[in-house]
């Protein structure tokens, strides 16, 4: 009785880490899906041989149907798969490819279509901080008290370059780089030059979408300024050398028409302080109205005795 039981739990762990074996396969597998007019492009790294796939309804089943192996995956330049898949294929939102090599075991692996990006998406992300050109204008010179000094302070500005200016509106929001999440995005755009291949640049654009809905998410359409013929001045309470990220929204007759963002850095000179002249009231006298009415009274008095006294002769 006792060995049938034992039996009976290794077979439960042997199950339990066949299954677990089969989630770490899936688990080690890079995947990205590409969405275009008719096709899905279903991309997995690390994988240096074709395969033959199927997909099938999510199931539990942990169990191939060696019958359905009837497609044969692509191999690009840099030794990824791509399977290919006919948009009419795809019935569910989440659906089970399986996929086996040289008629090796199969391994189930699920993907969520809802994740798929676009070829939009795509051209978006690779044209990123290209798309609105800005670059420095004018410095703006103002003239402010700080620590009760009369200031003059020099702050950057930045203007929008396009030939057509007038025929957009062009919008504006600023934000301060400050978070993990707004390194890493910095980070990331700076590393888009070095890019190799489809998969690497799939990767990075659903990166950089992400990154960005988290950062945005809580920045309002109203939060947006307007440009006055290109120009974005610089916030009064930003520091010199701070960098900042310029989010900017392109539009024609309320329409968007683009997006982007630029990483700049501040400037601001502060110089030819001078001292404000301030006069301390006596404590006694401190409202300036006590002073404007004993004057007047004063003046009143006088006039009277005067007016009195010029009676007195004409008598």
């Amino acid at each position: 009785m006792i060995k049938g039981i034992k039996l009976k739990v290794l077979s439960c762990v042997l199950m339990c880490a066949f299954v677990t074996m089969i989630t770490n396969a899936v688990l080690a597998v890079d995947t990205e899906i590409l969405k275009t007019a008719d096709k899905y492009f279903i991309y997995l790294s690390g994988e240096n041989d074709v395969f033959e796939y199927y997909i099938e309804p999510v199931t539990s089943s942990v169990t191939e149907d060696t019958t359905l192996y009837n497609n044969i995956s692509l191999l690009d330049a840099n030794g990824n798969n791509i399977a290919v898949l006919d948009i009419s294929s795809v019935t569910e939102d989440s659906m089970d490819m399986w996929y086996r090599f040289k008629n090796e075991k199969g391994t189930k692996l699920t993907l969520d279509f809802n994740r798929a990006l676009t070829e939009a998406d795509v051209i978006h992300a690779t044209s990123i901080t290209n798309k609105i050109d800005v670059e420095k204008a004018e410095s703006i010179i103002t003239t402010e008290i700080i620590n009760n000094e009369s200031t003059e302070v020099t702050r950057g500005a930045f203007k929008i370059v396009d030939a057509k200016l007038d025929e957009y509106t062009y919008k504006y929001y600023i934000s301060k780089i400050s978070t993990e999440d707004d390194i890493a995005l910095k980070s990331l755009a700076m590393d888009s030059v070095n890019l190799n291949g489809t998969f690497e640049i799939l990767q990075y654009t659903r990166k950089l979408k992400e990154l960005v809905n988290e950062i945005t998410k809580n920045i309002e359409v109203t939060d947006y300024s307007e440009t006055v013929d290109g120009i974005i001045v610089q916030p009064k309470e930003l520091e010199d050398k701070e960098e900042i990220v310029i989010w900017l929204v392109k539009e024609e007759n309320g329409e968007v028409k683009e997006t982007d963002f630029q990483f700049v850095t501040c400037t601001r000179v502060e110089k030819g302080k001078r001292a404000m002249v301030t006069v301390t009231l006596p404590q006694t006298y401190d409202n300036i109205v006590l002073f404007v009415v004993v004057a007047v009274s004063t003046v009143l008095l006088v006039f009277v005795l005067i007016r009195r006294k010029q009676l007195k002769e004409n008598k």
